[in-house]
């Protein structure tokens, strides 16, 4: 049995209220149902089907990582991080 797939198909760092926000656009694909989908440890509402398409907004904490992990109703498990760089802004 295969892990479930993430395709991560945008992710859009902005500045709301003095914090650094990404908002994390994507899609997961699997044999079986997805059973759970959570990117920085915070659950992401999705419905059980074999395709899921989500949108999510986190709030970038110190290094900027974005951790991602998914699973399966087989118990198959995909985990992983991306690495944000944020750009220092001119603008107040």
């Amino acid at each position: 049995m295969r892990p479930p797939i993430l395709y991560l198909d945008d992710i859009e760092v902005q500045r709301k209220k003095g914090r650094n926000v990404a908002i994390v656009k994507g899609t997961v694909v699997d044999d079986h149902d997805i059973k759970s989908l959570s990117i920085n440890n915070t659950v992401v509402p999705h419905g059980d089907e074999k395709e899921v398409h989500f949108q999510q907004e986190i709030i970038l904490e110190e290094g900027n990582n974005v951790s991602f992990r998914v699973t399966d109703v087989a118990g198959n498990e995909t985990s992983g991080e991306q690495k944000l760089t944020v750009k220092a802004s001119l603008w107040p």
